[in-house]
């Protein structure tokens, strides 16, 4: 039973196998025929190379100008990063300057002189001698901050 429906499927199946066509090249044509067949074939892979070897000059191009912004921008941005560097370097030494002279220009005041802290005497002539205050008062100077305080908070 196996055997015929096999031998069955197998004569059906046969009329559906058609062969695929095949081009004689040798026998099919006149040589002027082929020839020019030949001639259009080179034809188109010759444009064919000739566009991609343009596309690849073109992206070849592109590259390279890629590459030169890349550079001006690397230069420009490690220029803006030494500047501000340099400012915050800057800021830091602002804020340190009137601190210290605060510190070398206002003498010890003794604690209990409440009203007279601004006026002091001098030890040798007895004279009275007004000592301006230094520092600004409530500015950010009072607390200096290091470059790296300073750039985190920027």
């Amino acid at each position: 039973m196996k055997k015929s429906v096999l031998l069955i499927s197998m004569m059906l199946a046969m009329p559906s196998m058609a062969k695929a066509p095949v081009e004689d090249l040798n026998g099919g044509g006149s040589s002027d025929e082929r020839i020019a067949k030949l001639e259009r074939i080179l034809k188109a892979k010759q444009q064919t190379d000739f566009d991609m070897q343009r596309r690849l000059e073109t992206l070849q191009q592109e590259v390279s100008e890629l590459r030169g912004l890349v550079e001006q921008q690397n230069y420009e941005i490690n220029q803006m990063v030494e500047r501000q560097r340099t400012i915050y370097e800057d800021i830091a030494k602002l804020q340190a300057a009137p601190a210290a002279s605060q510190q070398v220009n206002v003498p010890a005041q003794p604690a209990s002189s409440g009203a007279a802290a601004s006026a002091t005497t001098s030890p040798s002539t007895g004279a009275s001698m007004n000592q301006p205050s230094t520092a600004p008062s409530g500015s950010a100077v009072d607390a200096p901050l290091s470059e790296t305080a300073a750039y985190e908070g920027a």
